[in-house]
């Protein structure tokens, strides 16, 4: 397995506990963060420059600031920090449904859940991306 660094950027401390847990049993290394201004400081922070592949699991309110997915996407592959990364996207319950994946690149954009979800869900994506060569 090729080592991972997840990104994950989650307002609720308990499911962003529950979410770390499943990423390290896909067999990330996890970093995380729990507002837009921790967010900022970790994609300019040496790990994730430094990472080899970066997996990001993002809600979409802290990665966009109330933006859509697409946004965060488009900013994210601008930035040279994080070309090349993958992306998990979780919305609210009842958040916005205006992310179409048909018009997205499918190696980018691994999933998109919106709560509650199955934590199996995220740790089998994360792991499938770790398995990758």
């Amino acid at each position: 397995m090729a080592s991972v660094l997840a990104l994950l950027a989650e307002r609720d401390t308990a499911l962003r506990q529950l979410m770390a847990l499943a990423l390290k049993g896909a067999g990330c290394n996890v970093r995380q963060c729990s507002n837009v201004l921790q967010l900022k400081a970790e994609l300019y922070s040496s790990p994730i420059r430094a990472a080899a592949r970066a997996l990001l699991v993002l809600n979409v309110e802290i990665g966009a600031h109330c933006a859509s997915e697409l946004a965060v996407l488009g900013r994210a592959r601008a930035s040279e920090r994080i070309a090349g990364a993958a992306f998990v996207f979780v919305r609210e319950f009842g958040g916005s449904k205006g992310l179409a994946l048909s018009g997205l690149d499918q190696d980018s954009v691994l999933g998109v859940f919106e709560k509650p979800f199955d934590l199996d869900d995220l740790e089998r994506i994360a792991r499938a991306y770790c398995s990758r060569p």
